[in-house]
């Protein structure tokens, strides 16, 4: 009977792990589709160079496009289509918060407004962990989601958007929660 418990422990926590690891993945896509959108609004097609983790060789980058050396570097455009950007790249910038993120929405469901606002403040703590390398140049995002600008608080928002629409796909109610909660922050 132990074993058989045991057995079943496993296979639960290997099924979390993969179901996190499906809405990673997706999660990833989609985030950085509505980070490229935004970017192309205010930017259009200039380019945003991101080095590559790893730093390859520019022959192990020729399968790829917006690649280019910036001192000894290899660097990326990141103005383009997910699946176009480098894996370990891709990783970095959505791939590592991506987990994060899927987690924060495993483990806080969402019944409330209050839930929403306290998953937006767990996306803004993910978002200051992986992009800690920004800090010394905008060290006004790296306060308290409550003490944001709202247009810094719709950023952290958008991105949530995108993992309640993976988590609760076609919840109406945690859609209006969400809603109400994304036109106060407008307000």
């Amino acid at each position: 009977m132990k074993l058989l418990i045991e057995n079943w422990r496993r296979f639960l926590n290997e099924s979390l792990a993969a179901n996190l690891a499906d809405i990673s993945v997706s999660l990833t896509d989609k985030m950085h589709a509505q980070w490229l959108q935004s970017y192309r609004q205010e930017n259009g097609d200039k380019p945003r160079l991101k080095p590559i983790p790893d730093n390859p060789s520019i022959e192990q980058l020729q399968d790829y496009e917006g690649v280019e050396m910036v001192d000894g570097v290899a660097h990326q455009n990141i103005n383009q289509e997910a699946s176009e950007i480098v894996p370990s790249l891709k990783h970095k910038l959505n791939g590592a918060p991506a987990v994060d993120y899927a987690a924060a929405t495993k483990k806080i469901p969402v019944s409330s407004t209050i839930d929403i606002e306290n998953l937006a403040r767990e996306f803004h703590k993910i978002w200051e962990k992986h992009n800690d390398w920004q800090r010394e140049g905008n060290p006004d995002l790296f306060v308290p989601y409550d003490n944001l600008p709202a247009d810094e608080k719709l950023k952290d928002l958008v991105q949530l958007k995108v993992a309640l629409d993976l988590q609760y796909p076609d919840n109406e109610e945690v859609q209006r929660l969400f809603n109400q909660v994304y036109e106060n922050t407008q307000q």
